[in-house]
């Protein structure tokens, strides 16, 4: 993930921009890592969708403007929270 200013918030060992297979990879690892700990981890589905999802839900819950989660997400989440109440 890049942000506008250039800076690559997942760098790969290049320096570059880490690939999403990249980040799957390294989420599988820790994931499997963690449920070794955690048991009840294992039997869940955990992607990168689940993780973004799971963040924008923890700052709306936490009282963080929709639109201030809108520019950290980069996706429009004030539209879809403005249908649905």
């Amino acid at each position: 993930m890049i942000d506008s200013g250039g800076f690559v918030f997942f760098p790969a060992r290049g320096g570059g921009r880490l690939s999403s297979d990249g980040v799957q990879y390294l989420l599988a690892k820790h994931v499997a890592v963690a449920g070794q700990a955690c048991t009840s981890l294992r039997s869940k589905n955990v992607s990168p969708h689940v993780l973004r999802h799971t963040s924008a839900m923890d700052l709306l819950q936490a009282g963080v403007d929709t639109t201030v989660i809108d520019l950290a997400m980069r996706f429009d989440l004030s539209a879809k929270w403005e249908a649905s109440n």
